[in-house]
């Protein structure tokens, strides 16, 4: 009986032993987060404001970090950026906003990184998979939007380019978040063309596939925000008479349409809301 007890009082003597050494410990000390620093200019002002109203971060200061080490990019300058976080404001958060409250700081993602130029793959030669790009979404809390040097805001014509490359990005982080829908990748099952291979396609032959420009083409996330950025630029009556023009345009649209419907957003008034603005 005695040897039947001994395993027992060990333990017991272990857990008095634990639990001494738990009265012991230290309790960790809190460390209050840092605070913002106090804007000294109307840039950082206005940044802060868009941090405490959607609680996204507007980073502008060159951070090569930010950019592939294979790709090139110039930095923003500063008496740009100002100009273009108001487009930021008036053609994305607020675009969202009117048609649906709150939409943007749900979903705004939490870094918006400026850069002044493209951000160009490659070497430039014609034998390589050089390529440029407006906008990239590099995960699903950061978005890169280049280009900001070039910034025109009496240009409709950089005015609807820029808003194009703007919701075509926030269309891959709503897709990240809430995913496509159900079915959309199945339409054009077996027709994509890789990302290195969808320039070998025109865009009436991309058409016939199913996809809205051959840069669909590419994956079918690029499916998903080509699809999302085509309805948002052009006016209903003609995203109407595209899609007609074959029945995996026509289901397409009508799962990206109906998706959005299900967020609180009307692909078409929201359309109606920028047209305004560009003209």
């Amino acid at each position: 009986m005695k040897k039947e007890y001994f395993p027992i009082l060990i333990c017991l003597l272990g857990l008095l032993i634990g639990m001494n050494g738990c009265n012991k410990e230290e309790a960790i000390p809190y460390v209050a987060p840092e605070k913002d620093p106090v804007p000294t200019n109307a840039t950082d002002s206005m940044i802060l404001d868009i941090k405490n109203k959607y609680q996204s971060k507007i980073i502008y200061k060159w951070d090569r970090r930010y950019v592939s080490s294979s790709a090139k990019a110039s930095p923003a300058l500063f008496e740009k950026v100002l100009p273009y976080i108001g487009f930021i404001q008036e053609y994305w958060f607020d675009a969202y906003d009117s048609l649906c409250p709150g939409f943007s700081k749900d979903n705004t993602p939490i870094e918006i990184v400026l850069v002044g130029s493209v951000v160009s793959y490659g070497n430039g030669s014609s034998n390589d998979d050089s390529f440029d790009a407006a906008g990239l979404t590099m995960s699903f809390s950061r978005i890169i939007l280049g280009s900001v040097n070039s910034i025109n805001l009496t240009n409709n014509t950089w005015k609807k380019n820029t808003s194009a490359t703007m919701h075509h990005e926030f269309a891959h982080i709503l897709d990240k978040k809430y995913g496509r829908p159900f079915g959309f990748d199945n339409i054009s099952k077996g027709l994509y063309a890789g990302n290195a291979k969808y320039t070998a396609f025109t865009n009436e032959e991309a058409r016939k596939r199913g996809f809205w420009r051959n840069y669909g083409m590419s994956n079918e996330a690029e499916d998903f925000a080509t699809f999302t950025e085509g309805i948002i630029l052009l006016p209903k009556e003609e995203v109407m008479t595209i899609i007609a023009e074959n029945t995996r345009l026509e289901n397409k649209y009508r799962l990206v349409y109906n998706h959005y419907k299900t967020l609180g957003i009307d692909l078409h008034d929201l359309h109606d809301y920028l047209a305004r603005r560009w003209n």
